[in-house]
């Protein structure tokens, strides 16, 4: 289970650093996403990003439904992470709808809000600190994070025990 949750945490990082290093065309509004089995959950609005700054949405907001120009919202509940990024991203100065509830009562009303797509820049600091180097044999790199629960975890608890970090994108 720990595996697990370290998983996820790494899959929504990943995905969004993929808006930034790989997809420059394609921008996003700085949130992480993780899926709580039917729901996707917003984990973290990053600082310096657009949901940040547009002050609509914060941590443990559930998202309904997606839309964007002209189109409806389409329903995300069942959709893999990987669909529901992209649907978030878009081109840099264009408007995503998101339809939310607030925090995990289901009987919370819906709401739509509008962000507009831009630079993340939690991600442009991340992406231009110095490259960690791990060379075959040696201990590797001090991870810290948390996982999906909040709960913190560093990679060396788990010193001693076979870990897979699981990096994908879809793009």
């Amino acid at each position: 289970m720990k595996i697990r949750k370290m998983e996820c945490l790494v899959v929504a990082g990943w995905l969004l650093m993929a808006v930034h290093c790989f997809g420059q065309s394609k921008a996003g509004i700085g949130i992480s996403i993780v899926k709580e089995g039917e729901d996707v959950v917003i984990k973290q609005v990053l600082p310096g990003g657009p949901a940040a700054s547009s002050k609509l949405i914060e941590a443990n907001d559930r998202i309904i439904a997606i839309s964007q120009n002209d189109e409806g919202p389409v329903n995300v509940a069942g959709k893999r992470i990987a669909e529901v990024v992209q649907m978030i991203q878009g081109p840099k100065g264009s408007t995503v709808r998101l339809t939310i509830k607030r925090g995990p009562a289901n009987d919370a009303e819906p709401r739509v809000v509008s962000i507009v797509r831009g630079n993340i820049e939690a991600l442009r600091t991340a992406a231009s600190a110095e490259p960690v180097s791990a060379k075959v044999g040696q201990p590797a790199p001090e991870i810290e994070g948390e996982d999906v629960d909040g709960k913190k975890f560093k990679l060396s608890d788990y010193k001693g025990k076979v870990v897979l970090l699981d990096f994908w994108g879809d793009w």
